[in-house]
């Protein structure tokens, strides 16, 4: 049976199962004399709790209990069969409440039916926030999200400067994929591989739990800065593998795909916006001229300013 992509990046293990095996999100606890805590996963290592003391809070998992979630002194243990919880407020010794039947009340409401996907042409959208979001790690300050958008779908992006909705394979649970693009989510959730046309496959980890550190605060977007007078075009370099566009952006025309390894010359640094902090080069290849990212540009013999390591 497919695995339905919710039920990816939830990272709390077993959590609020309903007894029938399928992933629920909520389940309301009868506290007696009318009263009623509700608890929703709302991250992979959160729950939204309450009311507690009047209000609705977010606890995060205890590193030491995995059922234990607090915020402050406030808290709510769930216990193993996910029946009871006891909450935890201050100056009071913690309130047992039950769930469903053994309290004699009414089950949490069902989940509401997911939206359709949106067409596959609707490559660039904004994240929806339809379910769990996950940020993983690719190196050179470059991070991708995958957020759960429907039943068998994911959004992923950045990708090739995208955000892009990806189907889940049929035959393959944990493989995702967009027209030639693909992601692959590892068991443990913690690493993702993203093939990308014409350039290969890159691998990211997510945050303190794969040991990479966790993304920066979002800052303004890094402006253009002059070409480097000391870089000293036009500059002897190699291709990491990847595509020629004719214009210094993801959004212009693909005019050449470059094997790893192709060597070319680069003529200039353009005064274009980053890319994934990294500047544009006009280069010469073949005969003709385009435009290639510095990410996947390796100058040979000496570093310069905006490209990869210096090639081997």
């Amino acid at each position: 049976m497919r695995n339905a992509a919710p039920q990816l990046i939830l990272g709390l293990a077993g959590l609020l199962m309903l007894s029938g095996g399928a992933a629920a999100q909520s389940r309301q606890f009868d506290c007696g004399g009318g009263a009623f805590v509700s608890v929703t996963v709302s991250g992979p290592n959160s729950v939204v709790a309450g009311p507690l003391d009047g209000q609705m809070m977010t606890l995060f998992q205890s590193p030491n209990n995995p059922m234990h979630f607090i915020n402050g002194d406030y808290g709510v243990v769930l216990s193993p069969d996910q029946t009871r919880v006891q909450v935890e407020v201050p100056e009071d010794a913690g309130r047992i409440c039950v769930f469903g039947a053994a309290a004699n009340n009414q089950p949490p409401p069902a989940p509401p039916r997911p939206q359709p996907p949106p067409p596959p042409q609707q490559r660039q959208q904004q994240a929806t926030g339809q379910g769990p979001s996950r940020q993983f790690f690719c190196g050179e300050d470059s991070f991708v999200t995958v957020t759960v958008s429907g039943p068998n779908t994911i959004l992923a992006g950045p990708i090739d400067g995208m955000m892009m909705t990806m189907q889940q394979d049929p035959n393959r649970p944990m493989d995702f994929f967009f027209q030639d693009y693909g992601l692959t989510i590892s068991p443990d959730q913690l690493h993702i591989d993203i093939d990308i046309p014409d350039f290969g496959r890159i691998g990211c980890q997510f945050g303190a739990g794969a040991g990479v550190p966790q993304p920066p605060p979002p800052t303004a977007t890094p402006q253009p800065q002059p070409p480097a007078q000391a870089a000293g075009f036009p500059i002897a370099a190699r291709s990491w593998g990847g595509t020629v566009r004719a214009g210094p952006g993801v959004n212009f025309q693909k005019i050449a795909s470059l094997p790893e390894g192709e060597q070319i010359t680069v003529l200039e640094q353009v005064d274009a916006p980053f890319f994934q902090e990294r500047p544009w080069f006009r280069i010469s290849f073949r005969g003709q001229t385009g435009f290639h990212w510095g990410g996947i540009i390796c100058p040979i013999g000496r570093p310069v300013p905006g490209m990869y390591e210096v090639c081997n």
